[in-house]
């Protein structure tokens, strides 16, 4: 493979990660494939293509010990869903699920969305507080 295609293969990865954090962001109430439609001009089964591409590049990226050593298993036990009850109604309903870790007397919330960069930098900031 040429420099210029392996290039030209890591700028369009790069930019369907972007894709995929600025997804995250879009509102709840758009469904995906409207979003992929207006935003990209694509179908969401191109945007699934495209999420699975960038994984798998990841992954080649990443050996297999070190996956392993950077993947963390959450029992079910320990992730919490938020309730929240909208406002013309009395019921309560799930909204995100979260994980608490807790340490002295601090309380961290990880939401299923939360930003892995921003996780990372808390965690190294935690481990190195002590």
């Amino acid at each position: 493979m040429s420099k210029t295609t392996l290039v030209t293969q890591q700028v369009q990865l790069q930019e369907w990660f972007h894709m995929m954090q600025e997804s995250k962001g879009r509102p709840q109430q758009i469904p995906l494939d409207e979003w992929c439609k207006e935003n990209y001009g694509i179908s969401a089964a191109e945007y699934y293509y495209r999420v699975r591409k960038v994984k798998e590049a990841y992954l080649d990226q990443v050996s297999e010990e070190n996956l392993q050593q950077n993947l963390a298993i959450v029992p079910k036990e320990l992730l919490h869903e938020d309730r929240i009850v909208p406002k013309n109604s009395s019921k309560l309903q799930a909204a995100d699920a979260f994980l608490d870790i807790f340490q002295d007397d601090l309380r961290i919330r990880i939401y299923e969305n939360t930003n892995e960069q921003l996780l990372c930098r808390v965690l190294r900031n935690l481990k190195n507080a002590k």
